[in-house]
């Protein structure tokens, strides 16, 4: 992400209604599988502007690596100290070092997303949790993947055969942002009607207070229903897993 991708992520991550609604379900899920769990050391990949740092920091002490600059000195004006710049490919911790790896919306950034889940399996203690959210669904591809410098977008299956193959044993995979979907598809369909190339750009836009909170309800009823189910479609992805085995 550029420098002007960053500005805008660091002013919209607090209150725009897409980052506060997958949090509430982000955070529901997390209760669910952390339930008694205290005191644990979690590593935020692709950490951003600090947002999701506070969210994991409930359940833990919170470290971060990014790969901008600009993203680590916004964290650290939020009082996030432990965070640094990094890559994903070649994280400077140790084996075993972490209980929980968070990746959101990062895997799809990646040339090479199998090394990646290599590479938390690697930082990650034994019977440790990765938690992941991506993209969903190649058809719903437009130029907001492409101002993102998104490499692609995933099927539940197909990120459930990547973890394993990286020596993770799924616990929970599930679509989110769900009942806010339709909302989505208008990007394909101006994709569809739109002649003119144009510079990609992303599809946050800006909408009246009252409608920024009225958004955001719908994902409260996410939050119950991936809490003791799944949800069948959705715009994103969310999964939970475990490091079992040694890292080849």
């Amino acid at each position: 992400m550029n420098q002007n991708a960053i500005q805008e992520l660091y002013e919209q991550e607090d209150s725009y209604w897409w980052h506060k609604g997958r949090r509430v379900v982000m955070e529901a899920l997390l209760r669910k599988v952390l339930a008694g769990q205290t005191g644990s050391k979690i590593l935020d990949v692709g950490c951003g502007t600090g947002a999701n740092l506070a969210l994991f920091q409930k359940f833990g002490t919170v470290f971060g690596v990014d790969v901008s600059p600009d993203a680590v000195r916004y964290c650290r004006q939020r009082g996030f100290l432990n965070v640094q710049e990094g890559r994903a490919e070649a994280l400077s911790f140790p084996d075993k070092t972490f209980d929980m790896v968070a990746a959101v919306e990062l895997l799809e950034h990646m040339q090479d997303d199998e090394k990646v889940l290599g590479e938390f399996s690697r930082v990650l203690k034994k019977g440790g949790l990765l938690f992941l959210t991506v993209p969903a669904y190649q058809f719903l591809w437009t130029e907001h993947d492409d101002a993102l410098n998104h490499q692609r977008r995933y099927t539940l299956g197909e990120l459930r055969d990547k973890f394993q193959r990286a020596g993770f044993v799924v616990e929970k995979g599930t679509y989110m942002v769900c009942f806010t979907s339709p909302l989505f598809f208008w990007r394909l369909f101006k994709k569809i009607f739109r002649r003119k190339k144009r510079k990609p750009k992303t599809s946050y836009v800006s909408v009246p207070d009252f409608l920024n909170k009225v958004l955001v309800y719908p994902f409260f009823l996410e939050a119950k229903v991936v809490q003791f189910g799944r949800l069948p479609f959705g715009t994103s992805i969310m999964l939970v897993a475990r490091r079992e085995r040694e890292c080849a």
